[in-house]
């Protein structure tokens, strides 16, 4: 947060916690409450968040981890007609134990989903943590570790 100027804050504050486009909800946490910060760890705890958005598909991230739930067990590929929770994993905190980066890319007309993993220099990402004004060491160590 000492990163950014006061208007950056401003500015984020003034988001949306929940956002709806083309089908797709996006949410940081879970739908059901955006400001409980609780993490979707196993399909059980999953299962209720499909009551509390209207979209096919919902965007997740907060556990850094990425996976895709269905409404429906056995459903292996994101089809039209199903509902889905999609952790897209996270560009730069990873915690599943690969240090790659991850992202998803969702096709709304075809209902493809793909998520990425990328090598990138994380080596030099830790050390500008490390580097920096009022980050814990521990972001950097979390980075090496993708944990």
């Amino acid at each position: 947060r000492a990163q950014l100027s006061d208007a950056q804050r401003d500015w984020l504050a003034d988001r949306p916690l929940m956002h709806t486009a083309v089908n797709c909800t996006f949410v940081h946490p879970t739908p059901d409450d955006p400001t409980a910060w609780k993490r979707l760890t196993a399909y059980p705890a999953a299962q209720d968040q499909f009551d509390h958005f209207g979209t096919d598909v919902c965007f997740i991230g907060h556990t850094h981890s990425p996976a895709v739930m269905a409404d429906t067990l056995g459903i292996f590929r994101v089809r039209a007609g199903h509902r889905y929770l999609i952790n897209v994993g996270s560009v730069g905190q990873p915690r599943d134990g690969t240090p790659k980066l991850s992202f998803g890319l969702f096709d709304t007309d075809t209902y493809n989903y793909e998520n990425v993993r990328l090598d990138y220099d994380v080596a030099a990402a830790a050390r500008k943590i490390r580097n920096a004004d009022r980050l814990p060491d521990r972001l950097a160590d979390r980075l090496e570790e993708g944990r």
